[in-house]
């Protein structure tokens, strides 16, 4: 009979638990405190896995168990699931960043309503040196009725707001709150029932690799004129083509007017930069190609180290088009064995500003 009790009791307890988080996760409630909304889905999903290994062990496992499990196993594990994704490359640093600004936050206000039931905490949020602003700001509202739980009512994520204790907010009723950043009043209203982060998350993270598929698609198509342009012809110790990268750009122009420039950036390995321009020379002046102009000139970096520079004008021909490309050649003039001739090709515009004050209209 004990046994019978304790496993009522332990479903019992999952179902309560697993529900719970999911409420949760759907309103805009959470616990008091940063910390235990961070770890409550572990804590269930570990309560749940430890149950269900309990009852495999003892072959007590029913249907009736695994039906009060799965609150807890599926909210505690999507909840672990959306936050190691955010922790994977390339979102590490963002991660790392959410966790250390959550983990930090501090209270700088905290108000009670005129009814005395209601208490309005105010807390920032220091975003460091990769936002334009203080940081963050959040507004959560707790009541006497539910002390351990609190709601989620505003939230900035570009604010003037710092550290120090301030009058960020005041009541204006008791179901009112005023945001003096913003100059802006607040209902809190009800209960709202909100889509969980751990559907946005993948969701988000889901669009983000949609978008670089995307955008990469369009890089490919855009940058096809310079697909094709003359190659060096080394070898394998010198002259191997290495780093090789294409970009489309597109802007609006000063008037308003749609401007773009296609560019491809590599470099040629342990490449000699006079045998290179010699190469070129006669590549960029064979049809359907057109040698336009050639420049020299020498640049010393704020390191000591000089530079040899050409910049070759070349048109090509293609289907009764002429089309211009800037060609940008560096190399050092003490180079090692180890260094190589850098090259930027650009076409309509120059791809580097080394070359653009040898450009011609």
């Amino acid at each position: 009979m004990k046994s019978a009790h304790f496993w009522t009791i332990l479903a019992i307890i999952n179902l309560a638990l697993g529900l719970f988080l999911w409420f949760l996760l759907s309103t805009d409630y959470s616990l008091v405190g940063t910390i235990p909304d961070i770890i409550s889905p572990l804590f269930v999903l570990e309560l749940a896995t430890a149950s269900l290994f309990l009852a495999i062990t003892r072959n007590k496992l029913s249907k009736l168990l695994i039906t009060t499990l799965l609150p807890s196993l599926l909210g505690g594990g999507l909840s672990v699931l959306a936050g190691i994704l955010l922790f994977i490359p390339p979102f590490t640093l963002g991660g790392m960043f959410a966790l250390g600004e959550a983990i930090s936050e501090i209270q700088i206000q905290k108000s009670v309503s005129p009814n005395g039931k209601q208490i309005a905490y105010v807390y920032f949020r220091n975003v460091g040196a990769y936002s334009s602003a203080h940081g963050r700001v959040l507004v959560r509202v707790r009541s006497s009725n539910l002390p351990f739980l609190e709601r989620d009512i505003f939230g900035l994520s570009r604010s003037d707001a710092d550290e120090n204790p301030t009058n960020y907010l005041e009541w204006r009723d008791d179901n009112t709150i005023y945001i003096s950043e913003i100059k802006k009043e607040i209902p809190l209203g009800t209960i709202e029932i909100e889509v969980p982060q751990i559907f946005k998350i993948p969701y988000g993270i889901i669009q983000i690799f949609l978008s670089i598929a995307e955008e990469a698609e369009i890089n490919q198509k855009q940058t096809i004129p310079i697909k094709d342009i003359p190659m060096y012809k080394g070898n394998v110790i010198k002259g191997r083509i290495v780093d090789d990268e294409s970009h489309f750009e597109n802007w609006k122009g000063i008037e308003g007017e749609e401007e773009y420039n296609i560019w491809r950036r590599f470099d040629i390995e342990r490449g000699d930069l006079d045998k290179v321009i010699g190469w070129y020379k006669i590549a960029l002046n064979t049809a359907p190609w057109k040698l336009i102009k050639v420049n020299q000139y020498t640049e010393t970096y704020p390191s000591g180290n000089t530079v040899n520079i050409y910049c070759i004008q070349a048109s090509r021909n293609l289907n009764g088009e002429n089309q211009l490309f800037y060609w940008d050649f560096e190399a050092l003039s003490n180079p090692s064995w180890s260094d190589g001739v850098h090259i930027d090709v650009g076409t309509p515009q120059p791809a580097s500003t080394r070359c653009e004050k040898n450009t011609t209209q």
